[in-house]
């Protein structure tokens, strides 16, 4: 195996967090982040057996290690990029789900008192008003105040407003969204881990540096089958099937009511001169 293989999986290996340990999504996280590392791992070292041999040219080399990483790694990889996938889709959708907290919109002295304080807001310094908003004791109606509005009129910035948005986050749901902070650095470190093992694997099965495109369209081919059985899995390639299905009965029905337009056609020029078969196509 590559040394340098072997130090970047030991260094990522390393960043994966005690935390991150238990069931549901860190655990998929987990065995993909693994089973991606060791699968090109193995593929290196039978990549190694293979050249010892000395009895493959060298497409024929490159066209035997493809053979093996299709069997094993490319399978491995493909599953694990769709653990990541999955990880990711549920934090997007838990983050949906932490709200501000809710304006009464017929509360028309609070409307009245917001205002006040976003003029106020807009008095101070950009840096004062942002280290007000974020004090650990501020007011929550000035926090409301602030972000009812465009962040111009409260005298913030996208950024800034980003951060009192997170803050106010952190007060409301502190633990739900620590955990899904959590959930989504080790996702980032899952997905760093396949494009290292996708990177290997590109050098192991002869694709240079700057023949990515080459090796994006093995993968591509070679990931097909693995790629419909996840599908198959999950149900979604039912909806395709039932697409593909109907595209093609519509294609029959246009077929069919083709040819029996030509046979109306000849049987009766007069009736339709316009059509192709008696020569005078309107095209």
């Amino acid at each position: 195996m590559s040394t340098r293989y072997t130090e970047i999986t030991r260094s990522l290996r390393g960043r994966w967090k005690p935390s991150w340990s238990g069931s549901g999504s860190f655990s998929q996280l987990r065995i993909a982040f693994d089973e991606s590392l060791n699968a090109v791992g193995k593929l290196c070292d039978e990549a190694a057996s293979v050249t010892s041999l000395g009895k493959y040219s060298p497409d024929g080399l490159n066209d035997e290690i493809r053979r093996l990483a299709k069997g094993d790694a490319i399978p491995v990889l493909r599953r694990a990029a769709r653990a990541v996938e999955k990880a990711q889709s549920a934090t997007r959708a838990k983050r949906d789900t932490l709200a501000l907290p809710a304006i009464d919109p017929a509360d028309a002295a609070g409307g009245a008192l917001r205002t006040e304080m976003r003029a106020w807001l807009r008095s101070l310094p950009r840096a004062e008003a942002l280290a007000t908003l974020l004090h650990d004791n501020v007011d929550q109606r000035l926090l409301q105040a602030a972000l009812e509005v465009p962040p111009a009129m409260a005298g913030l910035t996208d950024d800034t407003r980003g951060h009192v948005v997170q803050r106010i986050l952190e007060q409301q749901h502190g633990p739900e969204l620590a955990h899904v902070n959590e959930l989504d650095e080790a996702a980032e470190l899952t997905n760093a881990a396949i494009g290292v093992a996708l990177f290997q694997l590109q050098r192991e099965t002869g694709f240079s540096e700057s023949n990515a495109a080459g090796f994006d369209a093995w993968m591509e081919a070679a990931s097909a089958d693995v790629d419909r059985e996840i599908a198959l899995e999950e149900g979604s390639l039912e909806s395709e099937i039932v697409a593909e299905t109907q595209s093609e009965q519509r294609d029959f029905r246009k077929e069919i009511e083709a040819i029996v337009d030509e046979a109306f056609a000849r049987a009766l020029p007069g009736m339709f001169p316009e059509h192709p078969v008696n020569g005078n196509s309107l095209g």
